[in-house]
């Protein structure tokens, strides 16, 4: 069993056209912080060999208020965290220095961004330099995808396992239900949820509908 990474918060600051979180019909809400000790347990006892615990799912991570505990906490516990944002707390209002100061200092070392609204220079800049900037994702340099047919047209299946059934991947969404896949924005699952994991129960991949219209996930690998 692998966590590809949990979700803190399916609230966002923006609405891309290209991502299917504007038509998200779930409940959107805030993992508590009594889930996210559950998910750093969790991550310690199956993923000692992964560098990072990632915090996003479908949502802005930086709109949750606890998110500088959360990082504080996984850090006492050893664990380092690191997550996609496009660095916005509102449609037009970036977060400021201080902010990221605030999560740097809480133990966050590295973040990917997302360039929606502010360029990579522009949000370095409004991070101080806090944080280190991994991976950058450029919507208006690359060819949107399709989220396995969900904001365009459907895709055609490959027989190459992605990374869910390759290594029993799962995400654990913000209300501790466990979900098959990081690009399904409805987030279906079969029924566990991370307390059923701490307590033994047996995760295996099982494939949900989405995957008879996705060819995505086929290289990626663990982090």
């Amino acid at each position: 069993m692998y966590i590809y990474q949990i979700e803190v918060s399916n609230h966002c600051s923006l609405t891309c056209s290209y991502c299917p979180h504007p038509f998200q019909a779930r409940p959107k809400g805030l993992m508590t912080f009594a889930t996210f000790r559950k998910c750093v347990e969790l991550f310690k006892n199956h993923c000692d060999n992964v560098a990072t615990l990632r915090l996003h799912n479908f949502g802005e991570v930086t709109l949750h208020p606890e998110l500088p505990e959360f990082i504080r906490y996984a850090r006492a516990e050893g664990v380092r965290c690191s997550f996609f944002t496009n660095g916005m707390r509102s449609r037009t209002q970036p977060h400021t220095e201080r902010y990221w100061r605030e999560l740097a200092d809480a133990g966050l070392e590295t973040v990917d961004f997302s360039a929606h609204v502010m360029s990579t220079s522009e949000f370095r800049a409004t991070t101080g330099n806090r944080v280190v900037i991994g991976r950058v994702y450029d919507p208006g340099a690359v060819v949107p995808g399709s989220w396995a047919g969900q904001v365009g047209p459907a895709e055609t299946p490959v027989p190459e396992p992605c990374i869910f059934q390759r290594m029993s991947a799962l995400v654990v969404l913000w209300d501790g239900r466990i979900s098959s896949c990081c690009l399904d924005v409805e987030g279906q699952f079969e029924g566990l949820h991370v307390d059923d994991l701490l307590a033994g129960r047996r995760y295996r991949f099982t494939p949900i509908p989405l995957c008879s219209t996705c060819s995505s996930m086929r290289h990626e690998e663990a982090l």
